[in-house]
């Protein structure tokens, strides 16, 4: 895949910033993750689709060596912000209880789905405490039947039934001895 030189302005290329690994789809195509939405590619390097969402993708942290593209029956999970912020902002109290952090893109409607809020568990759906984007960056792993999903600067691991992704079905408390948590001191960011 590094031979191909798929980001610039050409055709075929991609003008928004790479925002993860590329993931095979099939033998012949791959996929991948910007933060304009996700591109698909044959082995030659020739682009098949743009998968762009209805949304301007925000990245403010971008780990662009990192999973955020899942792969499960013709369904594409990601992590990829942005929804909601013309709306509730970038970050704050508001964006914290109201934003989602992840979209699922369904290859055969070509469409995103936002899913998965802060679960009431969760440190981060205060509605007192606003935090900054960054002490709640989602990483996000699949199994064979559902998506984990943990947030920075909290030691918890939050899993959700791919079948219903609005409906918490674990929470799993990581027992560090040590471990920051930053914490604001009121609901300004």
């Amino acid at each position: 895949l590094e031979r191909f030189k798929l980001s610039g302005e050409g055709p075929n290329q991609f003008k928004e910033r790479l925002y993860g690994l590329y993931q095979f789809l099939t033998n012949e195509e791959f996929l991948i993750p910007t933060t304009g939405g996700v591109y698909r590619y044959d082995l030659q390097g020739k682009l098949i689709k743009h998968y762009k969402p209805d949304f301007t993708g925000m990245a403010q942290i971008i780990i662009s060596g990192r999973d955020n593209l899942f792969i499960k029956d013709e369904k594409v999970y990601l992590n990829l912000p942005g929804r909601g912020s013309d709306e509730y902002g970038q970050q704050g109290v508001d964006y914290q209880t109201k934003s989602t952090h992840v979209e699922v893109l369904d290859l055969q409607k070509e469409e995103y789905t936002p899913a998965i809020k802060f679960p009431n568990t969760s440190k981060f759906s205060s509605n007192e405490k606003a935090y900054k984007f960054y002490s709640y960056y989602p990483t996000l792993t699949l199994s064979e039947d559902s998506l984990f999903i943990s947030y920075r600067h909290e030691p918890k691991i939050f899993g959700y039934p791919l079948s219903d992704l609005n409906q918490l079905g674990s929470t799993k408390t990581l027992p560090f001895e040590t471990f920051v948590q930053n914490e604001p001191k009121d609901d300004k960011v």
